[in-house]
């Protein structure tokens, strides 16, 4: 099938097509479609291959892109959290940060390259422990954690006080 107007064909190499504008001024939001190939495609362009080829042929085309990476993002305590990687993550400071639970005890990673004395630290593990205590709130302590790099593993409280207020204050709604 080969679409006839500003569309390549199939041996042509396809190009991004620039961002198209909704009537609220915003760009458009891209979407991928597949085949041979994946390739960005607006709003705008997906509404013109339906009025060019149909609905249907729109729909396979949508249909054949690759598995999307969902980004589940909710505001928490004032901040874009994304839980859809199984650990919540978010950034503070130009600093990414995710909270890991799958670890005993667990800990807050801070991502990003720094110089230790021994080696290039990739990341930054902070480890804690929470309880709840009898009023129902959850009391930190720091812990200490195991393996790594040398100089990665560090106390919770020795994580900058805005991020360990952030994580102490919205703890609940983090982990659930």
């Amino acid at each position: 099938m080969q679409i006839r107007g500003r569309y390549p064909s199939a041996q042509s190499t396809p190009q991004a097509p620039a961002p198209h504008r909704q009537s609220s001024g915003r760009l458009a939001r891209p979407i991928l479609v597949g085949g041979a190939g994946l390739h960005v495609v607006s709003p705008g362009d997906v509404l013109h291959l339906q009025r060019t080829i149909g609905n249907q042929a729109v729909a396979k085309l949508v249909t054949q892109a690759s598995p999307m990476v969902v980004v589940q993002r909710h505001k928490i305590g004032g901040i874009e959290v994304d839980k859809g990687g199984g650990m919540p993550s978010w950034e503070h400071g130009g600093v990414k940060y995710h909270l890991n639970m799958t670890t005993d005890p667990p800990h807050v990673t801070q991502e990003g390259r720094s110089k230790g004395k021994k080696a290039n630290i990739t990341k930054t593990h902070f480890f804690f422990t929470a309880e709840l205590n009898g009023q129902g709130q959850w009391e930190f302590k720091n812990a200490i954690g195991s393996g790594g790099v040398a100089g990665s593993k560090k106390k919770f409280f020795q994580l900058p006080s805005e991020v360990s207020s952030f994580v102490q204050t919205n703890y609940e709604a983090l982990i659930h």
